[in-house]
């Protein structure tokens, strides 16, 4: 799948019941990876203001990470201006973080520099939240439309090769990793190339789409291809 960044893109693994690990690519090259599990259901990743979010069940939300409004010890609302973010330092690069909306508490989560997963990360509703080890916040409101109008194909790029293109369409967002994309996996399943509405044709040319913006794209390159239609009822964009 396509990350926020619009150039980076993520591979989902299931290792077990609940149990998945995303492995992040940019330009061919792993960026590392995140683990969720049944012990750990929400894992959190950060890539030079790129935050990555998984679930045990093998959900992903990502997005670019805007100003941090206060790190250390203190009181925030999270984006969507109601939920409150109580931080309290457990060391130099350790953080509590507690959430609440009108007086009841929703959870809380602890960032520790020195732990294997060093990012505190919660999902309350529609919101997922991400605490750093230094105190800072950072919250993404994930859009409604997410699954009802997401649909994707996919279509045989070279037989001889194996290689196919992942198709997917879906209304094109304000902000954060939604919008039509198209995947080049090699006869493994792994992806070599990708482009999207922001980045619509590849470096070297060998992918390439339209009209990312109108609701019916179309990938031009390496062969000619409608993307699926979006369910009735959804918008070309936010």
């Amino acid at each position: 799948m396509q990350l926020a960044d619009g150039v980076s893109v993520g591979k989902i693994y299931q290792l077990g019941e609940h149990h998945f690990r995303l492995e992040g690519f940019a330009d061919g090259h792993s960026v590392g990876s995140i683990e969720a599990r049944p012990g750990k259901p929400y894992v959190a990743g950060n890539d030079n203001g790129l935050i990555t979010v998984l679930d045990n069940n093998g959900n992903v939300m990502s997005w670019m990470q805007g100003y941090l409004r206060g790190s250390g010890s203190h009181t925030e609302k999270l984006v969507d201006g109601v939920t409150v973010a109580k931080v309290s330092a457990l060391g130099p690069q350790r953080h509590k973080a507690e959430f609440s909306r009108g007086g009841r508490v929703l959870g809380s989560v602890v960032a520790d520099a020195d732990s294997g997963d060093p990012y505190g990360a919660l999902k309350l509703g529609p919101i997922w939240v991400v605490l750093d080890p230094d105190g800072g916040v950072t919250s993404y409101r994930e859009p409604a439309h997410a699954d009802r109008c997401t649909v994707t194909t996919f279509v045989t790029a070279d037989p001889a090769k194996g290689t196919r293109v992942e198709l997917t369409n879906r209304p094109v967002p304000a902000s954060g990793p939604d919008g039509p994309q198209a995947l080049l996996t090699d006869k493994y399943g792994a992806v070599v190339d990708s482009v999207n509405f922001n980045h619509p044709e590849s470096v070297d040319g060998r992918l390439k789409m339209t009209g990312g913006r109108s609701g019916h794209p179309q990938l031009l390159e390496p062969v000619a291809a409608a993307f699926p239609k979006l369910p009735e009822g959804c918008p070309t964009g936010a």
